[in-house]
Parts: C-alpha cells; sequence; structure tokens
C-alpha cells in the first residue's frame, strides 16, 4: 500500500496494485503470452515493449507525486467491477441457475 508504482507482467498482483492507486506497469516480451488481467483494459495500465518506454514509465513514477484519495477511488471502483463483487451476485446466480428452456 506504500508503493506508487507496481511492475506487473502476468499475475492478479496488478488488479491489487490498481486498488491502492499505483500506476501499473506491463512487460510485453515477444516471446510469452500476455497475461496481464488490466492489458484488455486501455487507461488502466501502462503497456511497456521496449527499454526505453520502461525507462520512461520510471522516471514519469520517480517525478510523479503518491497516489491520492482519487486514484485509489477510481482502482477500487474498476476492481470492484473487474470481479463483479456485487454483494447480492445476481450474475452468478443468473448463471448457475437451473434452466427453464427444454432441449
Amino acid at each position: 500500500e506504500q508503493s506508487w508504482a507496481a511492475l506487473v507482467s502476468a499475475s492478479t498482483v496488478a488488479l491489487e496494485a490498481l486498488a491502492y492507486g499505483c500506476r501499473v506497469i506491463a512487460p510485453v516480451f515477444p516471446d510469452a503470452l500476455q497475461m496481464n488481467p488490466l492489458a484488455d483494459f486501455p487507461g488502466s495500465c501502462e503497456i511497456v515493449a521496449t527499454p526505453e518506454e520502461l525507462f520512461a514509465a520510471l522516471v514519469t513514477v520517480a517525478a510523479g507525486a503518491p497516489p491520492g484519495e482519487g486514484e485509489i477511488a477510481a482502482g477500487n471502483s474498476f476492481v470492484g467491477r473487474y470481479w463483479n463483487l456485487d454483494t447480492g451476485l445476481p450474475t452468478w446466480k443468473n448463471l448457475l441457475a437451473p434452466s427453464t428452456s427444454t432441449h
């Protein structure tokens, strides 16, 4: 919770970092599949593909300020939508409910 950024290749740590308002940097490797859970959500992470892009991203982090309440709230909101954390679980209930149609 004290970090300002997280360099995450393929882990749900990216989601935890986002929930704390951290800037998430996701490296792309030419010989590996992109498995970062945030990679398909523009604006949720910064994808870097070269050493120069990584360096630039880290310089920006070092020059910035720690996450504020707005970044933390936005990150928490995103994570809640990502995991569908509705306490009533309507989507899961609909998915798991026995089908009423006949086959």
